[in-house]
């Protein structure tokens, strides 16, 4: 019986018991998804997320192609919390949302996962699930690269 009562102590203690300490916990409002610009070295100003992660759109001939499953594995979405609203830095036009996504000019947009820190832009012309993949620029314009990158190999017939 000792045990219990020293358990229920020690639970209490961090607050992991009872209501009172969860009545004292502050509700803080949605997080803020903000999107900012960097220059990157031969591929110009680009949007990036919070931590520096260059954003990419995937179209084909202009339109917007779902990435979905595997591709957001490899491709992963800027999601938004519900209720929030993206926020643009100083040069950052054209951001909305839709079905819980950060868009720019109407068109999701997404990290990649072949960027391994913040300032490369590695997906930057990359053809690979029904479209081709390109940086979004300053004032919500895609990178003007032609033609597709070549596949790195691997990737299980993607061409990322």
């Amino acid at each position: 019986m000792a045990i219990v009562g020293v358990g229920a102590v020690v639970l209490s203690a961090y607050g992991l018991v009872g209501a009172p300490a969860f009545a004292k916990e502050k509700t803080s409002s949605a997080p803020k998804v903000t999107v900012k610009t960097k220059k990157l070295k031969g591929v110009g100003t680009v949007y990036v997320d919070a931590k520096g992660k260059t954003l990419y759109q995937l179209t084909n001939a202009g339109q917007a192609v779902a990435c979905t499953g595997g591709c957001a594995a490899i491709w992963p979405p800027l999601l938004i919390p519900a209720g929030s609203t993206p926020k643009g830095a100083k040069g950052v036009t054209g951001l909305s949302s839709a079905a819980g996504q950060v868009t720019v000019a109407g068109l999701p947009v997404y990290r990649f996962s072949g960027d391994s820190k913040a300032g490369q832009a590695n997906g930057e012309g990359i053809s690979s699930f029904g479209g081709i993949w390109h940086v979004v620029k300053e004032a919500g314009t895609q990178s003007s690269t032609g033609g597709s990158k070549p596949s790195s190999g691997g990737g299980g017939g993607y061409g990322y």
